[in-house]
């Protein structure tokens, strides 16, 4: 295929372009996109355009391609993207597909434009700026000559330069001034024995470069003796004639930038009217002429005042600005009377507060000051002001230099943007607000209803009573689930949610949102495979919690559309910086059923579902991802997906992360609460070990500091050695019970303790009698077990109006929850059985303690149980049942607590024919918990990494 045709015509596009065959490969490119991936065309023809981009942004180009497909001239699409370029390097560009069609040849064109290309030409302009400013102050040739050589390099991005000066008399080359290379070296370099044998010739550039580049002469070998690959010499015409060359070189093998080259043009163009006037005068002590010439080119305004006030310059453009000519002002003190100052506040600006006089009283620079000025016509234009103080030999200001631009275009569109940004901040806090509200009337109603359900779980209930009701709670929980999830991204899209930069452990982060994932392994038959880089540090700061929750989106979604096979969690790292900075990358891989293509540049959308229709199979709200991506994007990373319908997805996101030094110390768990109040010296009057545990975990996770009597007596001993804020008293304790203990308490007189401190019964009794008789025992509140650790923490808070506990934020999230949806399980005390795993999460080593107790002491128990229906012992059958009930508190098997608790009840009425019957039920989901509980226990094994 001859595409010679095809590669002249693209040479003279501005931009990088690629011909793409239909295939995806590259058949032709311009010099331009050479400069940009620094790569050669060898490297670059015949492989596909696709390598050059990141591999999450490859669907992208398949996109892009898509419009294209018949190969239309009128058919484009873009896209922004990054560029690979030699050695990793990447580059910000965006992307212009064209369908390209002729007689020999379709594809297409892609042209490639550098997104931060005007940024850098903005920055040329203003080293060109800078270097006239300075100019007009500058005294002598010399400061001038090394100014103008400092801004090439820069420009150029060059490693050094040289300028040469023909000579008046014999008009010969002579080397005038260098920069960052040694004379011998330039001289060595016999560059002015080759400008003096072409007299009058060097009127155009000369480029020193390899083979391929633009350059049109190859470097001579005293170039490539010292390491030179790249150079050119710039001409300097003054008076029609070269006056003057500049030369400037680089180590690095280079090729020359429109835009610089341009800026290099104009330095020499203003700088030949100075070696004009060193020619024509040969005055290199006097600047005066140069600065004129450069202030009459200026693009911005420029007036100047001696130390008497006297204007002195006044360019072409202050006389458009003001609408005024400048020789009616210069050698004058006061500008016309029809033209007035306002300050940005619609103040009158008067003659002496002038810019220039501010400027020359106080001898120091003005930046950026807005100014409205009212023309002879009447208009009006916005300008920004900067002045700059010039100093003598006494170091007093003897004259000042003010330059202006009119910036009343760039101010009306500040507004207009600023009045936008106000009604979508305004819609955007009305919806926040309409969601708060609305919130608030649901939940009032629902948490009602599921008080009531919880209420009727706790009470005698049939097999299909028992079961609906759980359904319901179901259905309640998924309904909150929806509304904290609709809540929270409105909070992201506000502005008004932010990460709490906390230490944390990163292996214990993957471990919480791993947790459920197991669970549902269990019945589904399904592997996870966590793969850690082993290189990565485990102490971090960032947002744990944050992180996990992120984590708990992308495998709970694995899971959900995973029928068989295996979930791979991978993580490893990509980047670390000399401050500390660590990229890690987050890969969440499956076997399930995939994702259509054209679903996967929306999956991230808010309320977006692919499995969306009427008869969709998985339920959800559609905004995991969608928050998922928000959550990222506040890490500083990046998200994405890559699947295939039928053959299994993989979703990865990036996240920045600071590596924790040595000797900064760890917040632990505190992070993830919210502290309002003091802390808490309570006192746990428990006979339960389970119980112990458990219930002690939560309050010292809440931050309080909790003391453990066995019975009452020993409670009674604690109290006369140190103070409490508050006792948990269980009502059913060998030695002396609960009741008796409140009853010494209540009565002492003898000032050894508060005799009036707050007690909270914990008691199996929940009948309203019940309630009075422990009233009148001297006990403030009661809390039924099983205990509930929310029902725990309300009676706290009643009795001492401390909110030192895990609270809910604005949200109605508790920051202590990561959001886990569980797994698949297939009973209900399995189901409850992971709501103590999630209450455990953080930390895995109590839950593996109160997991051993009950594995432990669960076979005696129920040998022990069956000795007494045997022994029709009714004293110790209500012991066992009791100490069972507790045991599952402690797990959170509330259901099967209750029903426990009402065979113990039973128990104390004689009823043991009833009894036997219920224990019978009873004892095959007492074994399945204990399975369950050996099952958890090897979870916890296999993730504590």
């Amino acid at each position: 295929m001859d595409i010679s045709r095809i590669e002249k015509f693209i040479e003279y596009v501005p931009d990088a372009v690629f011909i793409i065959e239909p295939d995806g490969m590259i058949a032709a490119l311009n010099k331009r996109a050479l400069r940009l991936t620094g790569l050669d065309s060898t490297a670059l023809i015949g492989i596909s355009f696709s390598d050059l981009l990141l591999p999450e942004h490859v669907s992208l180009l398949k996109q892009l391609y898509l419009s294209g497909e018949s190969a239309s001239s009128d058919i484009q699409g873009r896209m922004n993207t990054v560029l690979l370029g030699r050695e990793g390097h990447r580059v910000h560009v965006n992307l212009r597909a064209q369908g390209f069609r002729d007689q020999m040849f379709s594809g297409y064109m892609v042209v490639c434009r550098e997104v931060g290309h005007h940024l850098e030409i903005e920055r040329q302009r203003s080293l060109q700026h800078d270097l006239a400013m300075a100019l007009v102050g500058i005294q002598n040739i010399e400061e001038a000559v090394n100014l103008v050589l400092d801004t090439g390099v820069k420009i150029s991005e060059c490693d050094g330069g040289a300028l040469f000066l023909r000579g008046a008399e014999d008009g010969r080359w002579e080397l005038s001034s260098f920069l960052n290379i040694e004379e011998e070296e330039i001289t060595s370099l016999s560059f002015v024995e080759e400008l003096n044998r072409l007299p009058d010739g060097i009127r155009q550039w000369i480029v020193f470069g390899e083979r391929g580049s633009d350059a049109v002469l190859l470097p001579p070998p005293a170039m490539r003796r010292l390491g030179i690959r790249f150079a050119m010499t710039i001409p300097v015409i003054s008076e029609t004639k070269p006056g003057a060359v500049l030369f400037f070189f680089s180590h690095q093998a280079r090729q020359m930038d429109v835009e610089a080259r341009r800026s290099l043009e104009i330095i020499a163009s203003q700088f030949g009217s100075l070696v004009a006037r060193l020619h024509s005068e040969r005055k290199f002590r006097s600047m005066e002429g140069f600065g004129r010439s450069l202030i009459k080119s200026m693009p911005s305004g420029l007036i100047t005042r001696n130390h008497d006030g006297i204007i002195t310059h006044f360019n072409l453009a202050a006389e458009q600005l003001l609408g005024i000519k400048g020789d009616t002002v210069i050698g004058k003190r006061d500008l016309p009377d029809t033209v007035f100052f306002f300050d940005e506040k619609g103040n009158i600006i008067e003659h002496f507060d002038a810019p220039t006089f501010l400027v020359l009283k106080s001898g120091k620079p003005l930046r950026n000051v807005l100014i409205r000025a009212i023309r002879p016509d009447g208009s009006t234009v916005w300008l920004s002001v900067n002045g700059e103080p010039l100093f003598g030999k006494d170091e007093e200001p003897v004259a000042a230099v003010i330059t202006m631009k009119d910036v009343s275009d760039h101010l009306r569109l500040v507004d207009e943007l600023e009045q936008a940004r106000q009604m979508a901040v305004t819609a955007s806090d009305s919806k926040s607000r309409f969601l708060a509200n609305i919130s608030h009337e649901i939940r009032t109603p629902l948490s009602g209803i599921m008080g009531m359900t919880d209420l009727l779980l706790s009470g005698p209930l049939t097999e299909d009573q028992r079961e609906n009701l759980f359904l319901m709670k179901e259905a309640e929980e998924l309904l909150l689930d929806i509304i904290n999830k609709v809540l929270e991204i409105s909070k992201i899209e506000s502005g008004k949610l932010s990460l709490e930069l906390e230490p944390f452990r990163l292996r214990g982060a993957i471990n919480k949102a791993a947790l459920p994932i197991f669970m549902g392994c269990k019945e589904k038959g399904i592997v996870l495979d966590i793969d850690v880089s082993p290189s990565i540090p485990d102490r971090l700061i960032g947002d744990g919690s944050r992180l996990t929750q992120v984590l708990t989106n992308f495998l709970s979604n694995a899971l959900k559309f995973t029928e068989s096979g295996t979930i791979t969690l991978t993580v490893v790292e990509t980047s670390r910086n000399e401050n500390g900075k660590v990229e890690l990358f987050f890969s969440v891989k499956d076997t399930g059923i995939g994702i259509p293509s054209d679903a996967q540049t929306t999956i991230f959308d808010d309320f977006r579902q692919i499995d969306s229709g009427p008869a969709k199979r998985h339920q959800g709200t559609g905004l995991g991802l969608a928050i998922s991506k928000k959550l990222v994007e506040l890490m500083d990373g990046s998200i994405g997906v890559e699947s295939e319908g039928g053959q299994g997805s993989r979703f990865f996101f990036s996240a920045m992360f600071t590596l924790l030094d040595e000797g900064e110390p760890e917040t632990g768990n505190e992070a993830e609460h919210v502290f309002h109040e003091r802390r808490l010296r309570v006192l746990l009057a428990e006979d339960n070990e389970l119980n112990q545990r458990s219930i002690s975990y939560f309050l010292e996770e809440a931050g309080h500091f909790v003391t453990i009597a066995a019975n009452g007596r020993e409670a009674i001993e604690i109290l006369k050695r140190e103070p409490f804020d508050l006792i948990l008293m269980d009502v059913q304790m060998p030695e002396m019970d609960g009741m008796e203990a409140t009853g010494i308490i209540r009565s002492h007189t003898d000032r050894l303790f508060n005799p009036n401190i707050p007690i909270i019964a914990l008691t199996a009794y929940a009948l309203k009698e019940d309630e009075l008789r422990f009233i009148a025992a001297g006990m403030d509140r009661f809390v039924t077990k099983p205990v509930k650790k929310e029902l725990l923490f309300l009676a706290i808070y009643e009795m001492t109006g401390n909110t030192s506990l895990p609270v809910e934020d604005e949200a109605g999230l508790r920051s202590s929850d990561p959001s886990i949806v569980p797994g698949s399980i297939s009973d209900r005390e399995s189901e409850e059985l992971y709501e103590f795993l999630r209450d455990y999460q953080n930390d895995l080593d109590i839950g593996r303690q109160i997991l051993d107790v009950f594995i432990d002491e669960y076979p005696a128990k129920k040998e022990t149980l069956g000795q007494a229906l045997l022994n029709r012992d009714i004293e110790l059958l209500a012991d066992q049942l009791h100490s069972l009930t507790n045991s599952l508190s402690a797990l959170r098997i509330f259901g099967l607590g209750n029903e426990c608790h009402l065979a113990e009840a039973l128990t104390k009425d004689g009823e043991l024919e009833e009894v036997e019957r219920r224990v019978a039920q009873l004892l095959p989901r007492f074994d399945r918990v204990h399975e369950n509980a050996i099952h958890c226990r090897q979870i916890i094994d296999d993730i504590d990494m």
